[in-house]
């Protein structure tokens, strides 16, 4: 599992403390950790490959109810926690093997 908090990515916005990151059989499971009053959200993703897989990610993680759609500190720190997963997920080989055509 890899957990990106504020203490990895500083500029993650309130009142979102936490993203999460962890295999559930062929998918990546995201889970995005708030403060109290905020309901937790997550969001199995098939991790096909890199960029399939952060293209949904980012989608999923930018239309999170707790920000407007044009919010910067989110966009960017959205844009960086998927790059770390996509690392994450290179280093552990967990993306799944596909054939070329």
């Amino acid at each position: 599992m890899l957990h990106i908090d504020r203490n990895a990515l500083p500029g993650l916005p309130r009142p979102v403390f936490e993203i999460n990151a962890e295999k559930v059989d062929n998918a990546i499971r995201l889970t995005v950790m708030v403060s109290t009053g905020h309901d937790i959200t997550y969001m199995d993703i098939e991790a096909i490959d890199a960029d399939t897989f952060e293209r949904s990610a980012k989608s999923w993680l930018l239309d999170r109810p707790y920000f407007d759609g044009d919010d910067l500190p989110w966009a960017i720190a959205v844009a960086d926690a998927t790059k770390r997963i996509s690392i994450w997920l290179k280093k552990t080989s967990m993306y799944t093997a596909t054939t070329p055509a």
